[in-house]
């Protein structure tokens, strides 16, 4: 399996940046309220893992338009699409506007939301179509039409996201429109956290993220309709970092820090694990008779004198380890749909991508991981003609940002814009930091037979103590809009 190495391009390197300076510059903020606040869903009592814990708190509710980067939307309590407008050239938010409605009809509990449904997400995959996910069973294809216009949007289709209605809960990782053989080919992966029973009496029932790729085709044909199709289901008991289509959709690339398997995989391993079991037993008993029969014959030895330490030949449990130390393999793996396998490898050791942010409209999302004290930008780098090759470029970097965000242990949204001239970090509550590497030369100072010194910017923005929590967070050329519980932000930057 080829492994794939992460090249820096030294020419995107700063060897003279020499960090980040507090600036007491006001960073201005733009207050808008809202007619109806925010949908924000709680899990249940029962969602109590790791996973369900990363799937809800990092959660970004306030969805962003690659197409128009000053465009973002979030669903209020109304079940309402509503767009969040910045007009760049007088400097002043536009007036909110309902863009879509979803349509909630009572067929059952499949349209009503229930304690523990996950949050809604929204993916644009061109400039007139985007997919919603309601968090509960089904996919919306909807027409958005020219989105810098005031245009109405409307449905074109919906489909369950899986048969088994007994899975309820998913979140779109990624959606991606290609013209596949002249038909429209929209790619989804959605993911559901669910419990896995354990193999044998001796494991432990485990949490494991489910991936289910699936596709929405349209023929050319004049009365054609579009087709709903399941491809494959992934699933691995580790977090999800980074999870993304390649362009054409032909393989999944996926960052995490458990073992991704195929279900057909998985269920090959449980009847081994069983088997394995059932030998075992079997080994044990026909020991236990042979000591037996040995026993009545010879005189038993004396017990041996205990041992202050454990049994050295017994397995360490994780929980063994104290917290932190063990070891994360942090991998991510390129699954291809064709081969039913992996067919490239990058590892990261054990820090995983730091964020993952959209850079260019229609391209994968770019990854974000740490080197040494900086902060690089990698995107897929794929050939539609050479589909057997596959790697990641150097995009850009984020001087000493690494180093940085490793210090703000509150962080709950990293993100930087696009043309990489600042990056944020923005906490829970009240505090946001604004980076920005590309600031000063130092007035002028200089290394001992060196070039000049160069030094970041950074801005401390605290937010009122009546907007409550940060929602979501998203990031376009001179602004950032933050959406809180009670008002959006705009903080020009």
């Amino acid at each position: 399996m080829p492994v794939v190495d992460l090249t820096v391009d030294r020419n995107l390197l700063c060897p003279n940046f020499d960090g980040y300076k507090l600036s007491f510059d006001a960073v201005p903020v733009l207050r808008q309220g809202f007619d109806r606040d925010p949908l924000k869903l709680e899990p249940h009592l029962n969602q109590y893992s790791l996973l369900h814990v990363e799937l809800f708190a990092k959660h970004n509710l306030l969805f962003s338009d690659p197409w128009a980067r000053h465009n973002s939307y979030y669903m209020n309590k109304a079940h309402q699409l509503v767009l969040c407008s910045y007009d760049e050239q007088h400097g002043q938010p536009r007036a909110q506007r309902v863009v879509y409605t979803m349509r909630r009809e009572d067929h059952g509990d499949g349209y009503q939301h229930l304690v523990g449904d996950y949050n809604y997400t929204l993916r644009f995959i061109s400039e007139k179509y985007c997919v919603v996910c309601d968090g509960m069973l089904t996919y919306h294809l909807l027409e958005t039409g020219d989105r810098r216009r005031d245009t109405s949007w409307q449905l074109v289709t919906r489909s369950p996201v899986t048969s088994d209605m007994e899975q309820r809960g998913f979140v779109l990782y990624d959606a991606r429109l290609d013209m596949v053989q002249e038909r429209k080919q929209i790619s989804l992966i959605g993911g559901h956290v669910r419990r896995r029973e354990a193999a044998t009496p001796q494991q432990a029932d485990v949490h494991v993220m489910q991936l289910i790729w699936s596709r929405w085709t349209l023929d050319s044909l004049p009365e054609a309709g579009w087709s709903y199709n399941l491809c494959e289901q992934l699933e691995t008991p580790g977090s999800i970092y980074y999870c993304a289509f390649e362009p054409r959709a032909e393989s999944l690339i996926v960052c995490s820090n458990g073992q991704l398997q195929t279900r057909a995989q998985r269920d090959a391993e449980l009847n081994a694990e069983q088997e394995q079991e059932q030998l075992e037993e079997q080994v044990m008993e026909e020991g236990q008779d042979e000591e037996e029969e040995g026993q009545e014959t010879a005189e038993q030895p004396p017990e041996p004198e205990r041992l202050p330490i454990p049994n050295l030949e017994e397995p360490i449990e994780e929980c063994d380890f104290p917290l932190g130390s063990s070891d994360d393999d942090i991998k991510m793996v390129r699954f291809n749909l064709s081969t039913s396998g992996i067919t490239h490898t990058i590892f990261l050791g054990a820090i995983p991508p730091l964020f993952a942010t959209s850079l260019r409209a229609g391209y994968p999302a770019a990854f974000v991981t740490r080197q040494g004290v900086d902060a690089s930008v990698w995107l897929q780098l794929y050939q539609p003609s050479k589909p057997g090759e596959w790697g990641v470029r150097h995009e850009g970097n984020l001087h000493a940002f690494g180093y940085v965000q490793a210090s703000k242990q509150q962080r709950k949204f990293i993100d930087c814009c696009p043309q990489l001239e600042y990056a944020v970090i923005s906490e829970s509550y009240r505090h946001l930091f604004i980076y920005k590497p590309r600031y000063d030369s130092a007035g002028g100072l200089r290394n001992r037979n060196g070039p000049q010194v160069v030094i970041g910017k950074q801005n401390l923005v605290t937010l009122d103590d009546d907007l409550g929590e940060v929602l979501g967070l998203v990031t376009a050329t001179n602004v950032i809009t933050v959406l809180t519980e009670h008002a959006v932000l705009y903080l020009q930057v």
